[in-house]
This record gives structure tokens, sequence and C-alpha cells, in this order.
């Protein structure tokens, strides 16, 4: 039987500092035109969805910005995130 290759993706896990504020990712989540999925410390973003709506949520625009010309579709917003110094920090 011949297998078929893994369809492997990338994900960067990013501090929840680069969101403005601690209900970022709940009002994020509660937008019907991104696909997101919360959990307790963060959340998983697709980011071509938002790449066409970030006008909306201002916030994400840089994190698009840096994410997709490096070929991530998703990325994962977590407490332990890693601080990334291109992107925005927020103090709250």
């Amino acid at each position: 039987m011949a297998t078929q290759p893994l369809w492997i993706e990338t994900i960067p896990v990013i501090s929840t500092a680069h969101t403005p504020h601690e209900r970022a990712i709940t009002e994020l989540s509660s937008a019907d035109f991104i696909l997101s999925a919360e959990y307790a410390q963060g959340a998983f973003i697709y980011l071509p969805d938002v790449a066409d709506c970030v006008d909306a949520v201002a916030w994400l625009q840089p994190i698009v910005e840096w994410a997709l010309p490096q070929h991530f579709n998703w990325i994962r917003l977590d407490a332990d995130g890693d601080i990334v110094p291109a992107l925005p920090e927020f103090n709250w």
C-alpha cells in the first residue's frame, strides 16, 4: 500500500502580549469572518481569512504582515508564547 506524504504546517506560538487587551481574543473569536479556535490561554487563528479584513481588527494587521510572508497560515497566540521583537507589544 502506497503512503501519501503528510501535510505538515509550522505554527508559530506568539505571546498574547501582542494583543491590545485581555478580551481581544474573545472578541476576535466572536467575529463571524475570522476562523479561530479559542482556548483558556489563547487561540489559534487562520490568517488567510484575516488578511482580507484586517481593517476590522486593526491589532492583527502587524501579525498578518509578519506571518504571511513567512508562509504561516495559522498562528497560535498563547499566554506563554514568544515575544516577537518585530511586533507591537501591549502591557495590560
